[in-house]
């Protein structure tokens, strides 16, 4: 071999050698770790896991259920009550409006305008309803983010239900009463 091939080889040899013998040193070591360990999958810690990964299990740790959330509780009880009121308003309103559209009469008439008078008032004690129903609404989606107890979840989906039930209710007789009067 001639020296300047010698020369050029000694160098890649050299940092080869040296590689290989580094000192393992504070650095850590590159094999998976446990928490890189998907344990999920159900697959066992594979071999090349250090001992300190024997508390890794097939399946993982449930996380603790949620507390019941008592603002949460007291904000669905103040809404739904609102709801029930609203009800009660529309209740009470709701034979005045019957009444006055029955004797409607044609379109532009005394008896018309103040039928549509008392129809505006029904819609006005229907409104309570739907603004607590909305809050409900508003307080489902804020919590979609989070946990909650099933207690919580329960309640809530409780009182949409309700106060849904209680503003396409009213809805109806809305509707009812307006197709009593006559266009104009």
């Amino acid at each position: 071999m001639n020296p300047t091939g010698t020369a050029r080889l000694l160098p890649l040899c050299a940092a080869a050698l040296l590689a290989g013998c580094a000192a393992g040193g504070p650095y850590p070591s590159l094999a998976p770790r446990a928490a890189e360990y998907d344990a999920a999958e159900g697959r066992p810690p594979p071999p090349c896991l250090p001992g300190d990964v024997a508390g890794v299990t097939a399946t993982p740790t449930p996380a603790p259920a949620p507390a019941v959330n008592a603002a949460l509780g007291r904000q669905v009880a103040a809404l739904l009550a609102e709801a029930r009121a609203g009800q009660s308003a529309f209740a009470a309103a709701l034979p005045e409006a019957s009444a006055s559209a029955a004797k409607a009469g044609e379109a532009r008439s005394e008896n018309w305008v103040a039928a549509q008078q008392e129809l505006s008032r029904l819609a006005a004690a229907r409104t309570r309803g739907a603004d607590a129903l909305a809050g409900l609404d508003a307080l489902a989606v804020a919590g979609s983010d989070t946990a909650a107890s099933a207690e919580d979840e329960a309640a809530l989906t409780a009182a949409i239900e309700e106060a849904q039930r209680l503003t396409a209710d009213q809805q109806a007789e809305l509707d009812r009463i307006g197709a009593l009067l006559s266009p104009l």
